[in-house]
């Protein structure tokens, strides 16, 4: 992959329970993360040049197979024994992260909830950011440091709720709405947010000819990383929102054993947009001090490029000239 920085969405599943902790909410055995440390080595494996490696990771905290409920673990959200466990439980995954792979609180965030709503920060991600603050930083050194992933979907940026969000910034850290035409407010919102902010694209019309302009869309609203929500395995052989789809369902496939569908194809090309821009803009910026035209030239022509693009937002043709200039 060309992109600046790689990012792997991995799912920590936990079966804590009351039952996993004493009366005051402490971890009562050792974590076990053989599972995890075996999908993060063998994604580093797979990455022959070792700079190019996983460099940020998107964990999943499931806590059960019942869905978001199971937050609960049986224990009152936000009591004293809830907090203590969350604590102790994401700072012991956190300082294992760093010893085991080098990992620092920079390189990882953790999601709890997909798509949130705003009502839903105060269910979910509120409670847990609190407790997370408010650990002790002698004790727990990467609590407080913790990343909390959010990817609201259009209508909720829209939505006169958005308040909710812009109320609790700070408790956050990752911030990926759906991309979208957001006004301006809605941007210098988030821009001002301190937060990461990311956007990623779906199925559907997106999904096409959309996956590939992520990358341009991102680099026009200033956002610091596009992404693309995939699914391993599809029942439809031209379905645009899945990487790969398996074989017996696509005339033609020979003896491969999956077979990338366009939907995959689309975004990885525009990742590679994705690249040169970032590249473009950021060898920009390296000259503004010592030649200040060529950094004017530079942005000139990127910001040209982008508004080409989006002139003619239905036609592939205006991003491969894009591309090319």
């Amino acid at each position: 992959l060309l992109s600046v920085s790689v990012s792997v969405y991995w799912c920590i599943r936990s079966r804590l329970g009351a039952g996993g902790v004493d009366a005051q909410g402490s971890l009562l055995k050792p974590m076990n993360y053989d599972n995890l440390d075996w999908h993060i080595d063998t994604w580093n494996a797979s990455f022959r040049d070792k700079s190019n490696r996983v460099k940020f990771y998107i964990f999943w905290l499931a806590f059960g197979n019942q869905g978001y409920p199971e937050l609960r673990m049986d224990i009152p959200v936000g009591s004293p024994r809830w907090n203590t466990l969350v604590v102790e439980w994401l700072n012991d995954l956190a300082t294992h992260l760093l010893e085991r792979h080098g990992m620092t609180t920079d390189q990882f965030a953790f999601y709890i909830k997909d798509e949130l709503e705003p009502r839903q920060v105060l269910a979910y991600y509120e409670p847990m950011a609190d407790a997370l603050r408010a650990a002790d930083p002698q004790k727990y050194p990467h609590a407080a440091k913790i990343k909390l992933f959010v990817n609201p979907m259009t209508g909720t940026v829209m939505s006169s709720s958005w308040q909710h969000f812009e109320q609790r910034y700070e408790k956050l850290g990752l911030l990926a709405p759906l991309a979208g035409d957001y006004p301006p407010r809605i941007l210098e919102s988030l821009h001002r947010s301190g937060n990461l902010v990311w956007s990623h694209s779906t199925a559907g019309k997106s999904a096409g000819y959309g996956a590939k302009l992520s990358g341009w869309r991102c680099m026009q609203k200033g956002f610091g990383g596009m992404g693309f929500f995939i699914y391993i395995y599809s029942s439809y052989p031209s379905s645009y929102d899945r990487v790969y789809t398996v074989k017996d369902q696509v005339p033609g496939a020979g003896n491969e054993t999956i077979v990338p569908t366009r939907g995959w194809e689309a975004w990885r090309d525009g990742q590679e947009d994705w690249y040169l821009l970032s590249l473009l803009k950021q060898t920009a910026h390296d000259v503004r001090k010592t030649d200040p035209a060529a950094f004017v030239r530079a942005m000139r022509v990127f910001h040209e490029a982008i508004e080409a693009v989006f002139i003619a937002p239905d036609d592939p043709r205006a991003s491969l000239k894009a591309r090319s200039r």
